[in-house]
């Protein structure tokens, strides 16, 4: 019965309704090539997430089964990669573990059945990885421009393997550079200058900066990310660690202490290659997105998603430092936590309700004998849904419209994909029409 209940709770994930964000990517990608560099550099993030989307959803339409391949698709490759990243610096048995616990990861499971850029954002930030220390030049530059033009803040990732480089800053005076003695600044230079491959990616990446500065600048437009908070910190831990925040909260602050534990034993004793590369890629990206936060607010924890698999790395190379029987011991409990942890978590999967308020208006409303010529909503954040759902089920396309006295939609939920005939200040006269307010439902 567990095991049926799972598939039933995979299937459901797999196919339910779309919800706001995936729609505004079903939108994008209706449009031309052309169309869509043009609407992406107008939003926020890079196109190319967006041109696969079109290549399937010119072949399957908009059919969720299909569409979310895409992430699943990746995420079951950033699985793979995994085992073959860990290869290269821990035995068979762990690296098999570090697969699997990429693999069950519920905040990476959830992502990986969301029709968005953060699963494919993850599996080229491992391949990527894997690709610098298995010294392959060419998979290393074509991972990362993939990647940069796949969602911004891969940005912040990519950027990483410089301060891996031990890139320094030249100083007048002889000071103290990310715990390097800046005497030694030529001699830390010499590998960056050796490995110019590093700088190819930026390169490619050097059409793009001009819309990168231009929607940073359009953020004063609206932004709907806010200074983070303590609270959001302390949940990111367990959220990225164990898996989405839908945990008991005792459960959580069980698992957290066992991992700090482990971490606090385990931080010395660890191979220093692995213990790097968890600080750069793993913890560096957090703690930078946080210190910017303070003075404008660009921490979230799904932006950062590319960081998981490598704190989970700490761990797994910490098992591998042990003699053998504590290894089969501590693999043992780290399975057990994955089962619990799964257990309680995949069943909390579940597109919040006030996120597909479009569908639920479409289902009440397919119930009754009303026929409205037009429908009107002033809730921006449902927009999406209304559209996609009333188009796709009669209501002819453009008569679904959005109802504000400026005519004006926010920038933030994703006013490239809206018409300016989409805008309405007035209620029509000779057309019936159904209004979807916030007591509707």
């Amino acid at each position: 019965m567990e095991i049926k209940s799972f598939i039933e709770q995979f299937y459901t994930l797999w196919t339910q309704d779309y919800w706001r964000d995936e729609l505004f990517t079903i939108f994008v990608s209706r449009n031309s090539y052309y169309d869509i560099i043009l609407l992406t550099a107008k939003d926020f993030n890079p196109p190319l997430f967006y041109f696969l989307t079109k290549v399937v959803s010119d072949s399957f339409k908009d059919s969720p089964f299909y569409l979310r391949q895409i992430p699943l698709f990746f995420h079951i490759l950033s699985s793979l990669v995994s085992y073959k990243l860990a290869r290269l610096f821990v035995s068979k048995l762990p690296a098999f573990l570090f697969a699997i616990l990429v693999l069950t990861n519920t905040f990476l499971v959830f992502y990986s059945f969301e029709l968005r850029p953060y699963s494919a954002m993850v599996f080229l930030a491992i391949l990527s990885v894997y690709f610098f220390f298995s010294k392959n030049k060419v998979g290393f530059v074509i991972s990362n421009v993939l990647g940069l033009y796949t969602h911004t803040y891969y940005l912040i990732f990519y950027l990483m393997f410089f301060v891996f480089q031990k890139l320094k800053i030249v100083q007048k005076y002889k000071i103290e550079i990310l715990f390097v003695n800046v005497s030694t600044l030529f001699s830390d230079l010499k590998p960056i200058i050796l490995k110019r491959y590093l700088l190819l990616p930026l390169i490619f990446y050097l059409p793009w900066v001009p819309v990168l500065i231009a929607q940073t600048i359009s953020k004063n437009k609206g932004f709907w990310l806010e200074k983070v908070s303590i609270f959001e910190l302390f949940s990111s831990v367990f959220t990225y660690l164990g898996g989405f925040n839908y945990i008991p909260v005792i459960l959580t602050i069980v698992i957290l202490v066992i991992y700090l534990a482990i971490f606090r034993l385990g931080f010395n004793k660890i191979k220093s290659e692995i213990s790097k590369i968890s600080l750069v890629f793993g913890f560096f990206p957090i703690v930078i997105s946080v210190l910017v936060s303070l003075f404008t607010p660009v921490f979230t924890v799904r932006y950062l998603i590319f960081t998981v698999p490598f704190l989970l790395l700490f761990f797994v190379g910490l098992i591998d430092n042990q003699q053998k029987n504590v290894k089969a011991v501590l693999m043992f409990l780290v399975l057990i936590l994955i089962m619990i942890y799964s257990y309680v978590d995949y069943f909390s999967f579940n597109n919040p309700t006030n996120y597909r308020y479009g569908y639920l208006a479409y289902e009440v409303l397919s119930e009754t004998d009303i026929k409205p010529e037009q429908i009107i909503t002033n809730l921006p954040i449902h927009y999406f849904g209304i559209k996609y759902y009333f188009e796709r089920e009669g209501i002819k396309s453009g008569n679904v419209k959005y109802f504000n006295l400026n005519k004006t939609f926010p920038h933030f939920i994703g006013d490239v994909v809206i018409d300016k005939d989409e805008l309405i200040d007035t209620y029509p006269k000779q057309k019936s029409y159904i209004y979807l307010g916030k007591e509707d439902f």
